[in-house]
């Protein structure tokens, strides 16, 4: 039987306890300060030790193979030393350990001990950087390949294909300098290839490579892409851990890296990736999201609240053209996410946002404002982010109370209780219905001629087509509820009837305007969308007083998200 290790499942510090396959690929995410590095050196404490650890509370491992094939595998991927009259050592690129010692932990239920040094790699920021450094020479027709530099000396068809990834992200060439007695190096930089009657060790063709810089002599970016590539395909522990391994590269090298890792990482490999990099992400989940978990962390005093979506879960949102197109997984990395209607009333709220920071004289809050792209598409955004753990409001203007199923849609969305906002909807809508057309047919004819006739053009500019939806949406009463919002309404019992509507919506983090639309918070900017919040923003949001109803706004928001 072949020898195997994993590990079976992981319990966090708030329970949740994950299954893992021996092939999955667990992707820990979460905003900063949530215990996504702190939960593999637990792993690796906990694969030593045992016991349990601060965010990876507890690891259950599980061993395939029988005491044999462990002695097997040494033989093939360690060095066999004699220590005493009857026993005898293995000897890998780090350490060593006594054969009667690792058929004892062998058979341990609990943690590897020191087993966990030649079948649990860490790919660190400092181990990915010096992996690739020149490597000692060692016997190759005696003993097998100690490091990773070595396995590629070894196998010239895993040099080959690491170096065409490495070409692929970067342009350059990766080789190994073979015919040297001291060291084996690796070279990265411009291509050289062989000429006709070389080989690998021919004297010319070492020349011309010695040329190249060496990989070492390489900056940070290349460097820690290959030390990545090499603790995944050119060592031989059973279970990876790589923390951030979108450091130091650009997002489009983050993405072609997760893209790699999904969809080639060696089956033997066991990979739990710590990642702060939507773009690595995007790259894992365009591989093969069938190996793939993930686990978003966030942080409660002590405790690090855990969320888990499985493969069939992480398939079924990807798919949806609207979550794979947008930028609604950024959010994985975000304290809370507040999705609106389009990128001008982002720019705006999270202007306003900030400014109730400075007055409040703390660092503005962790959250990621989304554009929807529309009020219909919200509730699909707000359920995938709330499914991952992650706390999700929502801001409309007023006339998402007209359309009820949608409004339904992003209320259910975010957990809101439908049936307790149904029938005072349903009253608010009626009013509004009832007050008839704000202009009569002959009036909104006149206007649009008017729009029409200060033309100098035959062509209909942005500006004249916005002005003429305007002076249509005023021939409806929605059109007027939408500028004026809540003072639409009649006084007294309906307006009290939308004041408890809007604060049900507002509790579980759907804003609706109360003063109706994005622009009605300084009325006398003129314009609309980008153009309107370019105006708006030049204005004091701390101190001008055409602006309190945004800084009362900015204030809920500002509680909604704090909350504990």
């Amino acid at each position: 039987m072949a020898l195997r290790v994993s590990i079976h499942s992981l319990t966090f510090s708030d329970g949740t306890r994950v299954e893992l396959k021996p092939d999955s690929i667990l992707v820990i995410v979460g905003p900063n300060n949530s215990g996504k590095s702190q939960a593999l050196r637990d792993v690796r404490h906990v694969a030593d030790v045992g016991g349990e650890a601060a965010v990876a509370r507890n690891v259950a491992w599980r061993r395939e193979g029988e005491v044999a094939d462990l002695e097997s595998w040494f033989n093939e991927h360690c060095m066999r030393q004699p220590v005493e009259r009857g026993t005898f050592a293995f000897r890998g690129a780090q350490d060593g350990i006594r054969w009667d010692t690792a058929q004892k932990l062998w058979r341990r239920p609990d943690a590897l001990g020191h087993l966990a040094t030649f079948f649990v790699s860490v790919a660190n920021t400092e181990g990915r950087l010096s992996i690739g450094n020149d490597s000692g020479p060692y016997d190759r027709l005696n003993t097998p390949p100690q490091t990773p530099v070595q396995a590629l000396f070894h196998d010239e068809v895993l040099e080959r294909s690491i170096a065409e990834r490495v070409h692929l992200a970067f342009g350059m060439q990766l080789a190994v300098g073979r015919g040297y007695s001291s060291t084996i190096p690796l070279f990265c930089g411009e291509r050289v290839g062989l000429l006709e009657g070389e080989n690998l060790f021919s004297r010319a063709y070492l020349d011309r490579l010695r040329q190249v810089p060496r990989l070492q002599h390489q900056g940070d970016g290349i460097r820690s892409f290959v030390g990545c590539l090499l603790h995944m395909y050119a060592q031989t522990a059973f279970v990876v851990l790589i923390d951030e391994p979108e450091a130091f590269l650009h997002p489009p090298q983050a993405r072609y890296l997760g893209r790699l890792v999904s969809e080639e990482g060696s089956p033997k490999h066991q990979l739990l990736i710590a990642t702060h990099s939507a773009d690595l992400l995007r790259g894992l989940l365009e591989g093969e999201p069938e190996r793939l978990s993930i686990l978003r962390l966030t942080r409660r005093g002590d405790v690090n609240p855990a969320c888990v979506l499985q493969a069939g879960d992480i398939t079924e949102l990807w798919s949806d053209p609207i979550l794979r197109f947008s930028s609604a997984f950024d959010g994985l990395f975000h304290a809370a996410v507040l999705v609106c209607e389009a990128d001008a009333d982002c720019r705006f709220y999270s202007a306003v946002l900030d400014a109730i920071a400075r007055k409040l004289e703390k660092a503005p809050p962790d959250v990621l404002f989304l554009p929807s792209g529309g009020k219909d598409r919200a509730w699909i955004i707000s359920k995938a982010l709330r499914a991952c753990g992650v706390r999700t409001g929502v801001i409309q203007d007023f006339d998402a109370l007209r359309d009820e199923a949608s409004l339904k849609r992003t209320a259910e969305s975010l957990s809101i209780p439908w049936p307790s906002c149904e029938a005072k909807l349903r009253r608010v809508c009626s009013a509004i219905e009832q007050k008839g057309p704000a202009l009569l047919k002959n009036q909104v004819r006149e206007r649009i001629g008017a729009i029409l006739d200060r033309l100098t053009s035959d062509r209909l500019d942005q500006d004249t087509t916005d002005e003429i939806k305007r002076a249509l949406r005023a021939s409806s009463p929605w059109g007027e509820a939408k500028r004026l919002g809540t003072r639409w309404l009649p006084q007294g019992e309906i307006r009290s009837t939308c004041s408890e509507l809007l604060d049900l919506l507002r509790t579980d983090g759907l804003f609706i305007v109360e003063l109706g639309q994005l622009e009605s918070f300084v009325p006398s900017v003129g314009g609309h969308g980008p153009g309107w919040v370019a105006s708006a923003l030049q204005k004091d949001l701390l101190s001008d007083s055409e602006l309190a109803d945004a800084r009362g706004f900015g204030e809920r928001l500002y509680a909604w998200i704090t909350v504990s």
